[in-house]
């Protein structure tokens, strides 16, 4: 599906974004498939080792001296760290596929982790981020800090919901915003455990690093709305932002508009064109506001039978209407015209009918009291 760029706003994501449920659900998916994981970033790790190995070398063999200044160095090292930031971006984004893969319910492959897909968007997004967090670390390094934390989720915009760099950051600033207690703690608790894992001679990065980009996708898929698979196969409910997903036609049972129910969905509250649902909408069988469809007992509907408001149906108890028999008020259904039935003004035996051969009336002969 694709993603308009709109930012919607997001809703409290609740009891499951939480660092417990996080880092349970990141420790499942990772020691059900923990040799690709291992093995991924191992990868990961020997191309950053090859590569300040090769750019690592201008050292000793390219420098040329002019007045103390080796302009040799400078080019190679230049090189060699767009490069190394160019890889290391997508070797994030390659993280972030993997994870995704998992909350999915499907097992990354090595495969799965290097579909070179939105190449451009990846770097520009990486550039654009490193260039935020950069400036603001120069300014007293807390706001360097605070732009990496609500960026955190813009590599998961960009190849989840297919939305280009600038709004991706938008995005992400604006669904970690809405949740920023729960994330922060979760921040803190993912940094704390890299801490210990690069303790440990760096070994133990080997399993941090998977849990930290599963955990923090888990928490983007749980703020966006999106599906959380557990290793049962269940997929576990996702909080939609309000008003429904961003410009697409889906979604889950919220607000206003073309969500769920959409188009035949399911249960829904705002209005809608969907399936059954307790607010107004074109759609099935309903109990609430005024809608075009089946057998409802809420407000005024041209559907089938129906207990509610007035409406072009079935039979109905309830107020005037163009319908089959009702006990209810004055209408022009069947029975009508003289047809037996309790369906013209005043009940039995409470004045004169439509149906009485003595009484004004067009109905046969036959006993209507």
């Amino acid at each position: 599906m694709a993603y308009g760029q709109q930012q919607p706003g997001y809703q409290p994501a609740g009891p499951n974004l939480s660092v417990g449920n996080a880092l349970g659900y990141a420790w499942d998916k990772f020691k059900n498939n923990a040799v690709v994981w291992v093995a991924i970033v191992l990868i990961a790790f020997l191309i950053q080792v090859a590569l300040n190995l090769i750019f690592g070398q201008g050292n000793t063999t390219d420098t040329d001296y002019d007045d103390g200044v080796s302009f040799g160095f400078g080019i190679w090292q230049f090189i060699g760290t767009v490069v190394s930031t160019i890889v290391g971006y997508l070797i994030s984004a390659a993280f972030v596929r993997g994870a995704l893969h998992e909350i999915d319910g499907r097992k990354p492959t090595f495969g799965d982790f290097f579909q070179f897909t939105k190449v451009g968007a990846v770097i520009l997004a990486g550039l654009l981020v490193g260039l935020a967090t950069g400036i603001g670390l120069l300014l007293c390094i807390l706001p360097g800090i605070v732009i990496a934390f609500f960026t955190w989720w813009t590599m998961q915009f960009v190849i989840d919901r297919d939305q280009d760099p600038v709004s991706a950051i938008k995005s992400s600033f604006s669904a970690i915003s809405s949740n920023a207690g729960p994330l922060l703690l979760l921040a803190l608790a993912l940094f704390g455990i890299n801490v210990v894992g690069a303790l440990l001679c760096g070994i133990g990065l080997l399993v941090t690093i998977p849990l930290t980009i599963i955990a923090s996708t888990y928490a983007y898929r749980l703020v966006v709305g999106g599906t959380v698979v557990d290793d049962a196969g269940t997929a576990e409910p996702g909080y939609p932002p309000q008003g429904g997903p961003a410009g697409g036609f889906g979604g889950h049972p919220g607000g206003p508009g073309y969500g769920e129910p959409g188009y035949g969905g399911g249960p829904a509250g705002g209005p809608g064109y969907g399936g059954p649902g307790t607010g107004p909408g074109y759609g099935g069988p309903g109990s609430g506001g005024p809608g075009y469809g089946g057998p409802g007992s809420g407000g005024p509907g041209a559907g089938g039978p129906g207990a509610g408001g007035p409406g072009y149906g079935g039979p109905g108890y309830g107020e005037p209407g163009y319908g089959g028999p009702g006990q209810g008020g004055s209408g022009y259904g069947e029975p009508g015209y003289g047809e037996p039935g309790r369906g013209g003004p005043g009940g039995p035996d409470s004045g004169p009918d439509l149906g009485k051969p003595d009484d004004q009336g067009w109905g046969r002969p036959d006993g209507n009291r």
